[in-house]
């Protein structure tokens, strides 16, 4: 009984959006998401005793966006590509540092970020099916606040680099019903978060990581 339950869970939204149309065009999207975040620092300290910082940064998100579907078209092959803006709400930090190991909880502070994607994409059924699954890659910046009012725990973090992306068009005329994931490919990274020495000393320590999961509604102009 649970299994029946939760095919028609599943399959009750797709089928509702999975009906055929014309999806090329320019599309307005927004979403909301989860992203979580991983950027490790090392001070020099002028030559003495090594200082560091970790990170693991998580935040919700809201996506806004534009996006050109079926740019070019080749049979059941789609390319779509757009760019959006991220914006990150209730930041958490669980940093620790050399100066204390067991790590300290931070909460407060906000995001920013911007990136493009190309996305490819596969037409299931027929040329003008409404689900198409897709795979995407692109440049991304992020700008992280880590805030609580504790100016040697609080810190302003980038992130920036070459991400992939995974998501899954369900279409209902004009609109665009997307669950997705973004994940870092290559990624570099620079915090002004003090470890203990001059922050102008801190470098990157490591790749810094990304992952973010969400969904997105698009409507079509």
């Amino acid at each position: 009984m649970k299994s029946k339950l939760f095919f028609l869970l599943i399959c009750i939204p797709a089928m509702l959006f999975a009906q055929n149309g014309d999806r090329s065009g320019w599309y307005g999207n927004a979403g909301l998401g989860y992203g979580m975040y991983k950027l490790d620092v090392y001070n020099y300290n002028d030559g003495n005793n090594g200082l560091y910082a970790e990170q693991k940064l998580s935040n919700m998100l809201v996506w806004l966006g534009a996006e050109r579907k079926s740019l070019w078209q080749s049979n059941n092959i789609v390319l779509d590509a757009g760019g959006e803006l991220t914006i990150g709400l209730g930041v958490k930090n669980h940093l620790v540092k050399s100066r204390f190991t067991e790590g300290a909880d931070i909460s407060g502070g906000w995001g920013l970020g911007i990136r493009g994607l190309a996305k490819v994409g596969y037409l299931l059924v027929n040329e003008n099916s409404s689900i198409v699954p897709l795979l995407g890659i692109g440049p991304y910046y992020s700008f992280i606040n880590s805030n609580n009012g504790d100016d040697d725990n609080s810190g302003g973090n980038q992130i920036y680099g070459l991400q992939g992306y995974a998501g899954v068009d369900f279409q209902l005329g004009k609109f665009v019903l997307t669950p997705q994931i973004n994940f870092g490919l290559a990624s570099w990274g620079w915090s002004d978060i003090y470890t203990g020495a001059n922050v102008d000393n801190n470098v990157q320590e490591g790749q810094p990581s990304l992952f973010e999961i969400g969904v997105k509604i698009a409507v079509k102009f």
